[in-house]
C-alpha cells in the first residue's frame, strides 16, 4: 500500500516537457535570425515606415487603455 502512495507520489514530481527541446532551440533560433535579415533586406524607408507603424500601434493602444481608465471612473 505505500509503495503504491510513494509510486503515485514520485508520479506527481516527474518533469513533464510538452516539446521536444531540439525543435524548441532551432525555433528560437531561426526567430532570432530573421528579424535580422528581414531588416538587414529592407530600405531605410521601408524601415521607417515599419517603425512609424509599430508606434502608432503601441500609442494606440496605451491611449485605448486610458480611455477605458476613464470611462471606468464615471
Amino acid at each position: 500500500m505505500i509503495a503504491i502512495f510513494l509510486k503515485w507520489l514520485r508520479g506527481l514530481f516527474k518533469p513533464r516537457i510538452s516539446r521536444h527541446a531540439a525543435a524548441v532551440a532551432l525555433g528560437r533560433a531561426g526567430g532570432r535570425k530573421g528579424g535580422l535579415a528581414v531588416a538587414a533586406k529592407m530600405t531605410a524607408r521601408e524601415r521607417s515606415e515599419r517603425a512609424r507603424k509599430a508606434a502608432r500601434t503601441r500609442w494606440d493602444r496605451a491611449r485605448a487603455g486610458f480611455r477605458a481608465g476613464l470611462e471606468d471612473e464615471k
